[in-house]
C-alpha cells in the first residue's frame, strides 16, 4: 500500500525555485552527469525530485531546511529519496557510482503527480544493489547507462519504514558489520 502526500501550493513554489537552482548548478557542471538524461528531462526531474524529498520530510515530520538535496547532503534526514516522474515505469532506480557510496542507507521510492506524491516503499541500498549481474541491473531508457531497477513489488511497505532514530541506529550497525 502506498501513502499519498499532497503538497501545498507554497511548498510546490519553494520546491520549484530550489529545484531550478539545483538544475542551474547541474548545467554549470557542479554535479557529475551520471544519468544520461537530456537537459530538458533534467530540469523537470530536478524540480520533481526535490518535491519528492519535501513530501517525505512532511510525512516523516523531518524539518526540511532547504539545503537538503545539496551536493553530498541528505535528501530527507537519514533517508535517500528517488522520485520517479515516469508514467510508464514505477521501478526504483539506483545508479552505479555515487549511489553505490550510499549502500548503507534506506532508499525511498516516490512517484510524482505534482502536487500529489505517492510514497511507494523502501529498500536498503545494499539489498537493491546486489552484486551484478543480477536481474535488477539492466539498461533503462535508450541511451541511458545501466542501473539497478528495483520493481515496486519488491520494496518494503512504506508503512514499515523504520523511524529516523531506528534508521540512524541501523545504519551505524550496518556500517560496522
Amino acid at each position: 500500500m502506498s501513502i499519498k502526500i499532497e503538497l501545498t501550493p507554497f511548498e510546490v513554489l519553494v520546491g520549484g525555485l530550489i529545484g531550478t537552482a539545483r538544475n542551474d548548478q547541474a548545467l554549470r557542471g557542479r554535479f557529475r552527469e551520471s544519468t544520461g538524461q537530456s537537459n530538458g528531462d533534467k530540469f523537470g526531474n530536478n524540480i520533481e525530485g526535490l518535491l519528492g524529498e519535501i513530501a517525505v520530510c512532511r510525512w516523516r515530520k523531518i524539518y526540511w531546511d532547504m539545503s537538503m538535496g545539496a551536493v553530498g547532503g541528505p535528501d530527507a534526514g537519514p533517508y535517500e529519496v528517488r522520485t520517479n516522474c515516469s508514467r510508464l515505469y514505477d521501478d526504483l532506480n539506483l545508479r552505479p557510482g555515487k549511489d553505490e557510496l550510499k549502500k548503507n542507507k534506506i532508499w525511498i521510492s516516490v512517484c510524482a503527480f505534482t502536487p500529489v506524491f505517492r510514497l511507494d516503499g523502501w529498500i536498503w541500498g545494499d539489498e537493491a544493489m546486489k552484486a551484478a549481474p543480477c536481474e535488477w541491473f539492466r539498461l533503462g531508457a535508450p541511451g541511458r547507462p545501466p542501473a539497478w531497477w528495483v520493481p515496486r513489488r519488491m520494496l518494503h511497505p512504506i508503512e514499515e519504514l523504520p523511524t529516523v532514530e531506528q534508521t540512524l541506529q541501523m545504519m551505524q550497525q550496518r556500517e560496522f558489520a
